[in-house]
């Protein structure tokens, strides 16, 4: 059972608690101000918890957000900041302990990522790099920097449907840059912010990077997970600002 409180300071401030199992999660959000924060408080979710939050998320969906939608109504902000921060808990990668976290509105663009020239599909964006040139040159040196971008610094959306260049790494391997299909044709709306294709949030690289990591992973189901944390951390400024693109 989860209990949530949802507060609306003002027409553009939120603040919101979401509580399962004797753990609170939190966050706030001040649009005029252009900052967000959220915290665990230290806690962290077993599977039966992140799903109870998916469930959750999904349920505000069909009773806040579709009936805003057919009435072409905004949803109010403390209704989106909940939703938002149920979705983000639901993929929090099991037993990650959530602290404090301030999250400042981030710059949003959209476009490409700088990426290595080699954009095919590889196995390996750095075992492709060091393939192709020579040790210690000045070229092999660009090749393995331009592997190693594994944050946007900020909301960088992807297309609606074509091909995203997407990078993670793991305890068993380097940064991994992969061509990828995203948007909401794609498999189970690869890039989503958010389990499957939720309508709030958009389609982001930050959220595409962590959704390739969990399904090569375990992500967010694997109990000792190592391998996605990071990525699903540099994915929560797109969980609270992201706006749907992609219609």
């Amino acid at each position: 059972m989860i209990e949530f409180s949802a507060v609306a300071k003002s027409a553009v401030a939120a603040e919101v608690s979401l509580s399962v199992a004797g753990k609170k999660f939190t966050a706030s959000k001040d649009i005029s101000k252009g900052v967000a924060t959220w915290s665990g408080g230290g806690a962290s979710l077993q599977p039966d918890e992140r799903t109870t939050f998916g469930a959750f998320a999904k349920s505000l969906e069909s009773s806040w957000v579709k009936p805003a939608n057919v009435a072409k109504t905004p949803v109010p902000l403390h209704r989106d900041l909940t939703i938002r921060l149920a979705m983000l808990v639901a993929e929090a990668p099991v037993g990650t302990k959530i602290g404090d976290l301030d999250v400042p509105r981030p710059v949003e663009r959209y476009g490409q990522p700088k990426v290595p020239d080699m954009k095919l599909a590889v196995e390996s964006c750095v075992k492709e790099g060091t393939a192709v040139t020579a040790p210690n040159s000045e070229s092999r040196s660009k090749v393995l920097a331009a592997c190693q971008q594994s944050n946007e610094d900020g909301i960088l959306y992807t297309g609606c449907n074509e091909n995203a260049w997407v990078v993670h790494d793991a305890n068993s391997h380097c940064f991994l840059g992969e061509s990828i299909y995203v948007g909401p044709a794609s498999y189970d709306c690869m890039g989503k912010c958010g389990g499957g294709c939720f309508i709030v949030t958009g389609y982001t690289y930050d959220c595409a990077d962590h959704d390739r990591c969990g399904r090569e992973h375990g992500g967010s189901t694997n109990p000792w997970d190592a391998e996605c944390g990071d990525e699903y951390f540099e994915a929560d400024d797109d969980f609270l600002y992201s706006s749907n693109q992609c219609g």
